[in-house]
């Protein structure tokens, strides 16, 4: 493999990684996390989130709304 092939190679696998790493964190930071309580959005100080595929939410703010 020439040199020239080498490097076009590793640019366009670097490119390829800065895409895909690109895309995935906008697609993250996207998704918004709504938090209704009996069919009505309730508002809460602290965002819910996702955390190791569990989503946390302030409890107080579920409390109080039920």
């Amino acid at each position: 493999m020439s040199e020239n092939t080498r490097k076009l190679w590793t640019l366009t696998l670097l490119i390829s990684i800065s895409g895909i790493s690109f895309f995935g964190i906008s697609t993250l930071a996207s998704n918004a996390i709504s938090l209704f309580v009996g069919g009505e959005k309730v508002e809460t100080d602290v965002s819910p989130q996702v955390l190791e595929g569990r989503v946390l939410v302030p409890i107080r703010v579920v409390a109080e709304s039920l």
